[in-house]
Order: structure tokens, then sequence, then C-alpha cells
């Protein structure tokens, strides 16, 4: 039986950007307004061998679009680390997100990162 971690999406500070492998600049802006728009999270879940002894550290930057539903649509890879399995696992977790579609702007893309930190030696 796959054994799974289940974890959340990390909110990010200008702090946590800073030598992140997932860091695209131009997708900063766009991420914590997206973050705003989240009305529901999705489940991010990546198997527990993902990660080899020394690997402490996964990411994923997606970018999406967001249907008039608020669900997402047309879901993208922009950065995947260490591996494609993190951009599959977010994309999934996306796949059930529901975001707020009232706010002002006529903008309907999306972007989230996703990260893990694997505590301990």
């Amino acid at each position: 039986m796959l054994k799974l971690i289940i974890l959340t999406l990390a909110i990010l500070s200008d702090v946590a950007f800073a030598g992140n492998t997932c860091d695209v600049p131009e997708y900063r802006d766009l991420i914590k307004k997206t973050e705003n728009r989240v009305i529901e999270r999705g489940k991010f879940r990546i198997p527990i061998g993902l990660f080899r002894p020394n690997q402490k550290y996964g990411c994923a930057l997606m970018a999406f679009e967001i249907k008039p539903d608020g669900t997402a649509r047309d879901i993208k890879t922009i950065a995947s680390w260490p591996t494609r399995i993190m951009a599959a696992s977010a994309k999934s977790a996306i796949a059930s997100y529901k975001f707020d579609i009232s706010i002002g702007d006529d903008d309907m893309r999306g972007a989230l990162i996703f990260e893990v930190m694997l505590e301990g030696d």
C-alpha cells in the first residue's frame, strides 16, 4: 500500500522566496493574488519515498486559468523540483480548489506554489 504525506499549500513570504528552485519572479504577485482568491483547498499529497536521504525539500509552481464557476483549468507546470511527481501532485490538488471570482479585476489567471520541507534526519 502506498503511503502518502498529506500537506497543505505553503503560504509564502518574500523571505521564503529567496533561493527557492520554484521561485520565478514574474509569478510572485500573481501567487499572492491567487492566495487571496482561495475559498477551498484541495489536498496536496506526495509519496513518502519521493525524496532521497539527502533531500529535504521539494516544490512545484503551477499556473492556470480560473473558470467562472471558481474551478481551475489549463493547469500548467512552471517549475518542479526534484521530480515532476511534485507537479503531478500539485495539479491534482489544484483541480479540487475553489476560487473566489468576485474579486474586482478581470484577470482570471492564477498561480500557486506548493512546497514540502521534511524535518529531522
